[in-house]
């Protein structure tokens, strides 16, 4: 159809965030009436920037403006694990226990909150099969709908130093949508450790690589 009017009045606007987290693990095995638990605990500084992106047309002319601006924020993670019957493990893990709320430069509000994931695994000398699942929807920082995750592994050791690993995640809050499938290797020599994945589904496409230590 085509405007009759002289002059432009469309606006478009948007905010987002990138956020870099740094921290380290640490984990140890403690007694508690008689039963071992593991505790694990990762404190971070997350390096947070915003944006606001506004697009408006107006006489005929498009101006663009976007506002950025960064924040630094310290949080932690903190997990505890379980093991049964020498072959079985349950987990929970708390992503962010401190929550926040950050503003941007055009005052919108942006808020960070707890996360709880749950877990269950049976291993053996070679093999790894692991179930696990948000206990709560997550709330975007946007305006898109709340995601839940569950996710399948498994793990096969073929010699010891290597590991191969494929996996499933769905989102139950989006019965429609399926995927990404993930596939990945992992290789322990002495302390070191060294993994990649790659994923791949009908929205999203991803890839990673971790190096770790031992100690």
């Amino acid at each position: 159809l085509a405007d009759q009017t002289n002059n432009l009045s469309s606006t478009a606007s948007a905010r987002g965030l990138f956020m870099t987290e740094l921290g380290l693990s640490f984990s140890k095995e403690y007694v508690f009436f008689e039963q071992e638990l593991m505790v694990g605990i990762s404190p971070k500084a997350q390096l947070i920037s915003t944006f606001d992106y506004t697009e408006d047309a107006g006489n005929n002319q498009i101006k663009i403006t976007r506002q950025t601006d960064r924040k630094t924020k310290l949080n932690a993670d903190l997990g505890f694990a379980k093991e049964f019957l020498d072959r079985f493990r349950a987990a929970l893990v708390v992503k962010n226990i401190y929550p926040y709320e950050i503003r941007t430069r055009l005052n919108n509000r942006i808020k960070l909150q707890p996360s709880l994931r749950g877990g269950f695994s049976y291993f053996s000398s070679r093999w790894v099969a692991s179930a696990d699942l948000d206990l709560w929807p997550d709330t975007p920082a946007g305006s898109e709908t709340d995601s839940q995750q569950l996710a399948l592994g498994v793990e096969w050791l073929p010699v010891r130093f290597m590991a191969l690993r494929g996996g499933y995640r769905h989102d139950i809050q989006q019965i429609q949508v399926r995927g990404p499938f993930s596939i990945g290797m992992g290789f322990a020599v002495g302390s070191f450790r060294l993994d990649f994945a790659y994923a791949y589904g009908e929205v999203e496409t991803g890839a990673a690589l971790q190096l770790g230590v031992r100690f």
